[in-house]
């Protein structure tokens, strides 16, 4: 959580964030052909056909390992980390420099690499060894990378794997058997740097109401330039991109429900009053979302419009794992309904989603604050005092921090939060001493 007053820096850290994890989420994914993840490994595979090992997908050498996991974190900072920053800063990196200064420098640090953004780009600076194996299903590899319980994502590539060995075995063609081997390899240790990586992340900025509000508009508009490209200049406003990573997914919202859904279900019934819907027919490009049976968007309540991106979002797109990072989640909303989406987003985290809110609102910070000191009651005691069993968050699973404005530039101070205390409320406390300050002294001359 990031509190602070405006222009603080928060969205920049949490644009800053969000490139982040979704470069480090790419290097999870099997390199396409001719990526630059793959230069240098073909005298290495190369040399080792030569040596008489035996090609497997399931047990390449570990220094074969090592190597293959390194070029693919080198790829992702390197390559991939500076694309993303530009595009979601929607300005080029050197842009980015406070006034008054030359470059800046950011250093980034993982259980699995540390690296440095500047201006001028990224670098991995290192890349971090494991122990040797031991005990238990935790254990790592001997490549440094960990075997963890297998997901979803990875029994998928698993079977894509197996259906690969047979091909592999078969072949005789020097060159094929050089390029699967190859594609096999960074498939599994793909499968296994995911295992360290949330993600990926998905933005849901400020401005989303309007957003979703205009994003049949919007699909429209390209619609009706699409039969004039390369006729005439198309005039595209630009787009930085979580806003456009955003319209993306509107445009392109799943039919189907995710496993979060009946938190979903139960937001549109204490938060919204109805149900709030997308479909999209087969003659649709673009999903039509509706509040109710009938009532599009913009004949909604303020509320409802501005809750609607999030509940769409934990109701087609969210899973566990998945880092969602949401500003201001309390526009628009009744206090008591802060009170009532704080709650929301503590079940989220519960069931494995990673949050990362920017907010102005004491009592979204108050609610979470108690939230948390909640954890160290009873289910029973928690049913009492809260109104349900489930009302309450870990203190281990919460990182606040204050944004403060100074003479040299923005300060980040991390925020106390425990199971006693909860979390310190000291920024907006200020605020409070300011008002009361400034009644005693009317109070004072008006008598």
């Amino acid at each position: 959580m990031f509190v602070g007053p405006n222009n603080s820096g928060k969205s920049y850290a949490a644009t800053l964030i969000h490139s982040v994890i979704n470069a480090l989420y790419g290097a999870s994914e099997v390199p396409p052909p001719g990526s630059p993840a793959y230069d240098g490994s073909d005298e290495y595979l190369s040399a080792l056909k030569k040596s008489g090992q035996r090609l497997s997908y399931f047990d390449p050498p570990p220094e074969h390992v090592d190597l293959i996991a390194r070029k693919m974190l080198t790829n992702a900072v390197e390559n991939s980390l500076p694309s993303e920053l530009s595009r979601n800063f929607d300005q080029d990196l050197r842009s980015l420099v406070r006034k008054g200064s030359k470059s800046f420098s950011a250093s980034v640090r993982s259980g699995i690499a540390a690296f440095r953004v500047t201006s001028s780009g990224a670098t991995l600076d290192s890349f971090t060894k494991r122990p040797k194996p031991g005990n238990g299903p935790d254990a790592p590899s001997t490549a440094g990378l960990p075997i963890l319980p297998t997901d979803e994502r990875a029994k998928k590539l698993m079977f894509h794997m197996e259906g690969m060995l047979d091909q592999l075995e078969a072949l005789t063609d020097s060159r094929s058997l050089h390029e699967a081997f190859k594609h096999s390899s960074y498939a599994l240790v793909a499968e296994r740097l995911g295992r360290f990586v949330a993600g990926p992340s998905l933005y849901l900025p400020s401005s989303r109401t309007g957003i979703l509000q205009g994003h049949k508009a919007i699909s429209a508009g390209m619609v009706r330039g699409a039969p004039s490209a390369g006729l005439r200049k198309l005039e595209m406003p630009s787009l930085s991109g979580v806003v456009a990573d955003f319209i993306q997914n509107l445009l392109m919202l799943p039919v189907e429900k995710k496993s979060m859904a009946d938190i979903a279900a139960d937001m549109e019934s204490e938060l919204a009053g109805g149900e709030i819907s997308a479909t999209r027919g087969p003659e649709k490009l673009v999903s039509d979302i509706k509040y109710g049976e009938d009532m599009t968007l913009r004949a909604a309540s303020s509320a409802v419009s501005e809750l609607a991106p999030l509940v769409l979002y934990v109701k087609h797109v969210l899973s566990a794992g998945n880092v969602l990072i949401l500003e201001e989640p309390e526009v628009h909303l009744h206090p008591a309904n802060q009170r009532l989406l704080a709650g929301f987003l503590a079940r989220l985290v519960r069931r494995g989603l990673n949050i990362v809110v920017t907010t102005h609102s004491p009592f979204m910070l108050e609610q979470l604050s108690h939230l948390v000191q909640a954890s160290a009651l009873s289910p029973g005691m928690r049913a009492k005092d809260t109104g349900s069993k489930d009302a309450y968050l870990r203190a281990e699973k919460v990182a606040a921090y204050v944004f403060e404005n100074g003479p040299q530039g923005c300060g980040i101070s991390p925020i106390l939060a425990s199971e006693r205390d909860g979390i310190s409320q000291e920024e907006f406390i200020k605020v409070d001493d300011a008002m009361y300050d400034e009644l005693m002294d009317i109070e004072s001359r008006a008598a």
